[in-house]
């Protein structure tokens, strides 16, 4: 992994902000808005999501930077 990684990661982690909104858009512009439990279950996704590109990034920069073990 290189620093050109790491800016990937960091570039996935704000994808995260493209979500919120493309479900605010499928929520609030629908002619029939979402279900509670569609509301629920896209946070949820997008929730997960978020954790999962996070502790990507976290790894790579990690490994950039060689932190392991100090």
């Amino acid at each position: 992994m290189n620093r050109f990684d790491l800016e990937e990661k960091i570039m996935a982690v704000w994808s995260t902000k493209e979500d919120v909104a493309l479900l605010l858009r499928q929520h609030c512009d629908r002619a029939e808005p979402m279900t509670e439990d569609e509301v629920q279950n896209a946070l949820l996704g997008i929730e997960t999501l978020m954790e999962m590109r996070c502790q990507e990034l976290w790894d790579c920069f990690v490994k950039v930077f060689e932190l392991k073990g100090q």
